[in-house]
């Protein structure tokens, strides 16, 4: 949009039209300031739980490396980043070999070579339907971007016949696109951009930009049509921009069917694992992905020749300009189709979608008989890379792209010592008492309220005894003196009777307590936005509850009254309570949800009626034309 816009400002000052430019410029400001307020609700909520993310600034953590930068890690952002090499793929889509797991033929040498060992057809078939064909440096992938050979070739055509001042913005968007989706492998751009771009550092798989790159493509190709079809170049000035287009595009494609090495050698780094039996595939696998290239070049080089021929065809007369744009629209079609189809087809769809997409086992109808609240740690899943367990239950675990940046250094620095000193435990146990002492042990976990542990989809599980419940009270309080020595003590108090607070908090919190064993709280009701404990208190106390501290809208009241909350243990809550049996309630009532709501109305109404005034003056002014008429 920049681009776009610097490019329209030099032409309305060149053709001195800066009239008309801003007058522009003003419409789709006042559209953007209402298509804003019409999303205020989610803009204003999520940009305010971004600052709390891993995408969000530091809390002064140091002693944790994951997680002590502003935003995501350049490691993390540029994971999936494009080879330089690898952009040759929207011209050739098996240029890298395709998707990480992809399907070889019965002509592959590695079909041929387990034919030779005697190995049955039908098993041939199934080895040779999940080979690791990608070769590239990204992690993995599910396929290429291809954009096709046709609407390349007519790109390229679009930069010898389409109009300047659509090119000049156009050219640097894809320029820029394609360099930022190399990643790593361009480091001096992409750091420009993580560090100074707002917002960039947020995202991740910059891979992704080249969904813009891939727009300014298929846009100037379609252009170069329209500036073909609608006639605005004579048909012998054609002729030219259309045969060094086909030679600059076919040439490439050409290349790369006489020597396909000049990709490279094939070989990926997870060829290295075939060992023993499987060793051949070192040998095969490179020769297969080398005839992978050659064959989808050769394609490419048949579709760009056949669009040439019909371009060429129609400019010498040979025909209409209908049938010339319907066999163009249909080659593009045959050349982009079956691509998808090797990434998107019946495999990935099923006759009937299940009612319930995540199945319940026997160990969470177990689970789910207690009616209590509590959590439940599923060691039977990739603990914090698998959400499914959150399907029934409350989770330790499981994933979010943007998690509290607090819980994440909760779980680099605590809760995966703890869950694999419990792993362990559970491999060297004779009884399920044996484990008892080890649960006992587990201080951060037992915080979170704990309760279950399942360790077979099948078996009941685990019950943990030692949970601190949804909130309890506590008898001594240890000040930190940064967020370094907050979750450092964490670590080694007993957070049944003790927390742990930041120096900057500590005034929200008495200087000295008095234990009292009568004294108790319990969460009597439960709603994920309100919560509600039943307090009886003999003398003042400090209290500790079992949910995460954002007090950006969980607001608390005692008797309709607002009282101050504070965060302790490094991410809980924790607050302090006067004498005397009352209810607390915690409500999640956020300012930014409550004013975008206000926005979003006030920006539609606006829209509505600047849809009724445009249609009562389009009226009036069509009324007008006819009577004076």
């Amino acid at each position: 949009m920049i681009f776009f816009a610097v490019v329209e400002f030099i032409y309305s000052v060149k053709d001195k039209e800066i009239a008309s430019f801003l007058k522009s410029v003003g419409i789709l400001l006042v559209a953007a300031i209402i298509a804003i307020g019409m999303n205020a609700t989610s803009l204003l909520t999520t940009y305010e739980y971004s600052q709390y993310t891993m995408r969000g600034k530091s809390n002064g953590l140091t002693i944790d490396t994951q997680s002590s930068q502003q935003g995501l890690s350049k490691d993390y952002i540029t994971q999936w980043s494009y080879g330089i090499g690898e952009t040759m793929t929207l011209l050739i889509p098996d240029f890298y070999g395709g998707a990480s797991v992809g399907k070889l033929g019965m002509k592959s040498k590695t079909a041929q070579h387990l034919k030779n060992l005697g190995v049955p057809n039908s098993q041939t078939k199934e080895i040779i339907s999940q080979m690791p064909l990608y070769w590239g440096n990204q992690p993995g992938t599910s396929g290429p971007v291809y954009l096709g050979a046709i609407v390349i070739f007519l790109f390229v055509l679009s930069l010898f016949i389409v109009d300047r001042r659509t090119k000049w913005w156009l050219i640097p968007v894809i320029i820029l696109t394609l360099m930022l989706s190399w990643g790593k492998n361009f480091m001096p751009l992409t750091d420009f951009f993580i560090d100074h771009v707002p917002l960039y550092n947020k995202f991740r798989t910059v891979s992704m930009t080249l969904v813009a790159a891939g727009f300014a493509v298929a846009l100037l190709a379609f252009l170069a049509m329209k500036e073909i079809y609608e006639g605005n170049i004579s048909k012998e000035k054609l002729i030219k921009p259309l045969l060094i287009s086909v030679g600059i595009t076919g040439g490439i494609t050409l290349l790369f069917v006489l020597i396909p090495s000049l990709a490279g050698n094939f070989v990926s780094p997870q060829d290295t694992q075939f060992q023993g039996d499987f060793s051949f595939l070192r040998e095969t696998l490179p020769q297969d992905r080398k005839a992978m290239l050659r064959s989808d070049a050769f394609r490419s080089l048949a579709f760009i020749v056949l669009g040439g021929l019909i371009l060429w065809t129609y400019l010498k007369g040979y025909l209409k300009k209908n049938v010339s744009i319907a066999l163009l629209g249909f080659f593009i079609l045959l050349d982009m189709f079956p691509v998808a189809k090797r990434y998107l087809n019946d495999d990935n769809f099923t006759a009937k979608r299940p009612k319930q997409l995540v199945q319940m086992t026997p160990a969470d109808k177990m689970v789910l008989q207690d009616k209590t609240q509590y959590r439940v740690l599923d060691a039977t899943v990739n603990l914090f890379n698998d959400a499914t367990p959150s399907y029934f239950h409350k989770n330790i675990g499981g994933y979010h792209a943007a998690k509290l940046r607090r819980y994440q250094e909760l779980i680099n620095m605590q809760l995966e010592g703890e869950i694999g000193k419990l792993f362990d435990a559970f491999g060297k146990a004779t009884t399920p008492e044996s484990i008892l002492p080890t649960l006992d042990s587990l201080g951060v976990l037992n915080m979170l309220n704990l309760k279950y542990i399942i360790y077979n989809k099948e078996a009941p599980p685990l019950v943990n005894p030692y949970n601190n419940g949804n909130a309890w009270f506590v008898e001594n309080i240890r000040v930190a003196a940064d967020a370094n020595e907050e979750m450092k003590l964490l670590g080694e108090i007993d957070t049944k009777r003790e927390l742990v607070i930041d120096k900057s908090l500590a005034s929200n919190l008495p200087a000295t307590l008095t234990p009292d064993s009568v004294s108790t709280i319990a969460l009597k009701s439960y709603k994920p936005n309100h919560l509600i404990y039943s307090v009886d208190a003999k003398s003042n106390q400090v209290a500790v509850f079992s949910e995460i501290f954002y007090d950006k809208g969980w607001k608390a009241t005692i008797d309709g009254n607002e009282v101050p909350y504070t965060r302790v243990n490094y991410l809980l809550r924790g607050m302090s309570l006067k004498a005397g049996t009352y209810d607390l309630e915690f409500r999640f009532d956020p300012d930014s949800y409550r004013i975008g709501n206000t926005l979003a109305l006030i920006c539609s109404i606006l829209l509505l009626l600047g849809i009724v005034g445009y249609m009562y003056f389009a009226f009036r002014k069509r009324k007008y034309i006819v009577k004076t008429n």
